[in-house]
């Protein structure tokens, strides 16, 4: 019953704290699609399945979720996030002055889209794996980014 999907709730914001945002997701979800939370609860529960797909990179999935309660401030955030994170991987385009502020803080990761230029992974003449540029690029143009590779750099 009721106690039940409130202990799911609860064990939903562990395991985002864990990391474990697949998980987070599952136990909100079902928490959530089993009519027995009240508006508060139910809000409680889109907004851990947001926090879970907005973590995992799934921004498509995460607007799926808003749709759920549109109208809440605390989700037009998350989609208002999510929006600017799917720019970056559409355009490879960053807020790097923010990227650097949030660089000094104590997170070791950045809230930022990954993004794949004109590159690809394949074999070259001489039969080695390689990744190649699939179009002339510019002195300057960003080829890939990925928030790991820059919490690496910066840990390093």
């Amino acid at each position: 019953g009721h106690e039940v999907e409130v202990s799911r709730l609860n064990r939903s914001e562990i395991y985002l704290r864990m990391g474990w945002n697949n998980s987070a997701f599952h136990d909100a979800k079902l928490a959530f699609d089993s009519g027995t939370l009240d508006d508060g609860m139910q809000l409680k529960a889109i907004v851990r399945m947001l926090k879970a797909q907005y973590t995992m990179g799934r921004y498509d999935k995460l607007l799926d979720v808003a749709k759920l309660r549109p109208e809440d401030s605390t989700v037009a955030e998350w989609v208002s996030k999510a929006m600017k994170r799917k720019e970056e991987q559409i355009t490879g385009n960053f807020d790097w002055d923010r990227l650097f502020e949030e660089a000094k803080g104590p997170s070791n990761s950045p809230d930022i889209g990954d993004f794949v230029g004109p590159i690809e992974v394949g074999v070259g003449p001489t039969e080695m794996r390689g990744m190649f540029v699939t179009r002339d690029v510019k002195i300057g143009e960003l080829l890939v980014s990925y928030g790991f590779l820059l919490n690496d750099i910066k840990q390093g």
